[in-house]
């Protein structure tokens, strides 16, 4: 049994395409097709059909679900080996969306090593469905998921982050669309709500976001938004609100972020959206693989810290 063996079928088994699979193993598709070879040779079976595209055998799927058990026990024996050694010594793979390590981890990396120098932290960034993913497959310890995303009943997961959507106004475009001073809206007014037909949108292309915003819009009469550019790239999304290109509605902790760091461009206006309830954050772990020290370490920190993060 070759666990790097194992390691790069799983690879191929994921993509289904040799090529892709070499490419995010950084190995010579050669090199993945003896992998695969050898291991064909050594059970006296074949994973993969060939024609007309690839896809896993009989074979291959039931290989596949004992590789995932194989790689899980290494991980665990490396854990408890980690934990037995006297020196605190690991490391832990974190994954999280990409809006939150921009936010997170420029406080999380330094503090987290001070309290624990000798453990490296590897940190992924991605969407929730791709972090799922990746727990399922082992890549990852642990991953600030979505809740929805983490309803699986092989996933622990624990509640760590809370927020809420916003409206976000950049105040060029408040005076300019909605003929109101950003000291007026300081003081409790309200926008003219008729004015968001006209107004330009920085629109989500989907998920809860694009969802919220679409009820707010119809919610205040505007059923034909005039939409200047639709993205599903949060950080897109606030970087041209930010630059004062449209309003947007997104998560009041991203429109925090933007605010206090401006040095430059129009200030960002935001009403919170309390009615629109976003989805929770949560840290979960794949159960059946268990946390050695490193991962543990790194679950207790993000427990504590979170919401002071």
């Amino acid at each position: 049994m070759n666990l790097i063996s194992f390691r790069y079928f799983l690879a191929a088994a994921a993509e289904l395409n040799f090529t892709r699979a070499a490419k995010s193993l950084y190995i010579t598709q050669q090199s993945l097709s003896e992998h695969i070879r050898r291991l064909e040779e050594e059970y006296h079976v074949k994973l993969f059909e060939r024609m007309p595209s690839l896809r896993l055998t009989e074979a291959g799927a039931q290989l596949r679900r004992y590789a995932l058990e194989a790689l899980d026990l290494d991980a665990r024996i490396s854990g408890v080996m980690a934990d037995v050694a006297a020196e605190k010594k690991g490391s832990v793979s974190l994954g999280m969306r990409a809006f939150y390590g921009r936010i997170l981890l420029p406080d999380l990396i330094p503090r987290f090593s001070a309290a624990h120098p000798g453990i490296q932290l590897h940190v992924t960034l991605g969407r929730s469905q791709d972090l799922a993913g990746q727990l399922l497959s082992g890549t990852l310890d642990l991953a600030l998921l979505i809740a929805p995303y983490a309803a699986n009943a092989g996933f622990t997961s624990i509640p760590a982050l809370s927020d809420r959507y916003c409206l976000v106004i950049p105040e060029n475009i408040l005076e300019q669309h909605f003929d109101m001073s950003a000291a007026e809206m300081d003081a409790g007014n309200s926008p003219d709500w008729t004015a968001l037909e006209k107004a330009p949108l920085i629109f989500y292309k989907s998920g809860t976001t694009r969802e919220c915003t679409e009820r707010f819009l119809l919610a205040r009469g505007c059923r034909h938004p005039n939409v200047l550019i639709e993205t599903g790239n949060t950080e897109l999304q606030m970087i041209l609100c930010a630059s004062g290109c449209g309003f947007t509605v997104t998560y009041e902790r991203l429109w925090s972020y933007y605010e206090k760091r401006r040095q430059s461009g129009p200030r960002l206006l935001s009403i919170p959206l309390p009615e629109y309830k976003a989805s929770g954050t949560v840290i979960s772990y794949l159960s059946r693989r268990g946390l050695g020290h490193a991962a543990q370490a790194l679950l207790d920190f993000l427990r504590k810290t979170a919401a002071e993060l």
